[in-house]
């Protein structure tokens, strides 16, 4: 959440998570804070390192937030913003995040029911930024559910059945081999999956 305020470039991004942390309880809206303060002075006055056990405690902390904030602000951010907000975390915060699933329709027609899957996908712990319309790009003949790293076909396997039992009329996985922009991106490939939705996959 203070990532995204402090990294984002559409003012909305901004505004989500705000609207967010105004929804938040006074302890944890303290507790993110104090956790975001702990781990921004490690990076910036190396004198301020915190201890082993504080820096663990921010490493354990950094997922949960980012999960409280998936439900009601990543839905609705760019999956540019939310790379920009991940790539600031810790290696060791990046290998404890949950699978995210960019979700990408082939037209406008297709978006209610994307929203609904979704809705699902984060229900299911998945990491879910906003929906693209690649409707004047290619567009597959079936719904695919697409992985960059040859170990993480048994998990797209998965997301494509969570999809399906969530009203996805076809579907596919398919191995894609990462480009240097992927790898530059997405700060853990294995765990990054792509939802290309076939015209009438929805």
């Amino acid at each position: 959440m203070y990532a995204i305020q402090q990294f984002a470039t559409d003012p909305r991004d901004r505004s989500r998570a705000e609207d967010l942390a105004a929804k938040f309880s006074q302890l944890d809206f303290g507790a993110a804070k104090a956790a975001s303060t702990r781990y921004l002075q490690a990076q910036v006055r190396p004198q301020a390192s915190p201890t082993q056990v504080e820096q663990q405690k921010v490493d354990n902390f950094a997922p949960v937030v980012v999960l409280r904030a998936a439900a009601a602000v990543l839905q609705n951010t760019t999956a540019a913003t939310v790379s920009a907000a991940i790539q600031k975390l810790a290696d060791t915060v990046i290998q404890k995040l949950p699978e995210r699933v960019d979700l990408h329709i082939a037209s406008e027609d297709q978006r209610s029911q994307a929203k609904v899957l979704q809705s699902k996908l984060t229900e299911s712990g998945y990491i879910s930024p906003g929906i693209h319309n690649v409707a004047k790009g290619y567009i597959p003949d079936t719904l695919e559910v697409r992985y960059f790293d040859e170990k993480s076909g048994s998990a797209a396997e998965h997301i494509l059945e969570a999809l399906k039992a969530s009203g996805a009329k076809d579907g596919r996985v398919s191995y894609v081999i990462p480009t240097a922009n992927d790898l530059r991106i997405y700060p853990s490939i294995t765990s990054h999956f792509e939802v290309w939705a076939g015209k009438n996959s929805l």
